[in-house]
């Protein structure tokens, strides 16, 4: 063999780890977004401050303080806090726990799936029942949505890397 064909299969080797390591960090950064996000509203529903809203464009506080903004009587930031920081804590652990090295892949499709359903749910409610639109909820469902998508493309890859 010679010594480009090497670096070539070296390169080729190379390459569908740098690309999975790619998706990995993005998720990871928007793991890290969504918990921004939760967490301030989160923060301004125990410490009673007003949610920081566009103006004339988005109503959070009707959003924030409806019947739909609890389930089971528990704050749906909450929920989303705890969700981003479970996915958070899933992508740091994936290559250091033997479990989910073998299964935290198709753990985060399923914690993302359920994120974006959830988010489909909430996003639903305020256009078609509270006709009122929160900005933080919006970023929150797109970067859920983003997430799930990811997740998918991982675990896809995964999958075709299994194969080969």
């Amino acid at each position: 063999m010679t010594s480009n064909t090497l670096n070539s299969e070296k390169s080729a080797a190379v390459q569908p780890k740098t690309t999975r390591d790619n998706l990995r960090l993005i998720s990871l950064i928007l793991a890290v977004i969504g918990i921004g996000v939760s967490g301030y509203l989160a923060y301004t529903k125990i410490s009673g401050a007003e949610i920081a809203c566009i103006e004339g464009v988005t109503n959070c506080e009707v959003v924030n303080n409806s019947i739909y903004a609890f389930i089971g009587g528990i704050y749906v930031g909450y929920i989303g806090l705890a969700g981003y920081l479970a996915i958070l804590l899933a992508l740091l652990l994936e290559d250091r726990i033997s479990l989910l090295r073998q299964w935290g892949r198709l753990a985060l499709a399923g914690m993302t799936f359920f994120g974006f359903l959830f988010s489909g749910y909430l996003t639903s409610i305020e256009a078609f029942v509270l006709r009122e639109w929160c900005q933080w909820c919006v970023i929150s469902a797109i970067v859920m949505t983003a997430l799930f998508a990811l997740s998918l493309a991982r675990l896809w890859r995964a999958d075709s890397t299994d194969e080969a």
